[in-house]
């Protein structure tokens, strides 16, 4: 995903979203929050939804991750309901599917949660590959391991012989992909 946008429009920062909250440094992914001028000052006779979607000093909750770079561009990674929560860890899924794309193999690549007693959250991951390659989770497995630390990689991976679905946008459907997601 990783979309740039000049943070000039509003004033943008990135937080650590649990409490307290915390600005962070250039470069760390954290919730993104926004205010200025060009921003909703809330919804119309909605406090109920104001106090939700507004942090007490006014800034705009986005629902957004991402980080600001030294040119004070707005790097957007993924989104706060999409994080993978393993054991206290956060995985964003955008992440992963990144560097499963980053295999020859991999046509489609998509990231999400399942549940875990243990664990409150896994990660799974689902692969469909490029026409004429084999691609084996073994494969897929350790090509993530050579970028991320044990706990990032998926305990569950599926190569998909059929393409993954897709929703109206025509982008992969990870709640049907979720939804039919069978351990076993």
């Amino acid at each position: 995903m990783d979309s740039l946008i000049p943070a000039t429009a509003a004033a943008a920062r990135t937080v650590r979203p649990s409490r307290p909250r915390r600005d962070l440094p250039q470069g760390l992914d954290g919730e993104i929050q926004l205010r200025g001028v060009t921003v909703t000052p809330g919804y119309w006779r909605r406090a109920d939804l104001n106090r939700e979607a507004f942090t007490e000093d006014g800034w705009l909750r986005t629902g957004d991750i991402g980080h600001l770079d030294a040119d004070g561009f707005l790097h957007i990674t993924g989104r706060s309901k999409e994080i993978v929560i393993r054991g206290g860890e956060n995985i964003a899924p955008v992440e992963i599917e990144n560097v499963a794309y980053r295999n020859p193999g991999v046509k489609e690549a998509a990231a999400f949660d399942v549940p875990d007693d243990l664990m409150g959250e896994e990660l799974a991951l689902v692969c469909h590959p490029n026409p004429g390659t084999t691609l084996t989770e073994k494969e897929l497995r350790d090509h993530l391991r050579l970028t991320w630390p044990a706990h990032k990689v998926p305990r569950y991976i599926l190569v998909s012989e059929i393409p993954l679905p897709r929703n109206v946008s025509e982008k992969i459907n990870r709640l049907a992909l979720r939804k039919g997601f069978v351990i076993g």
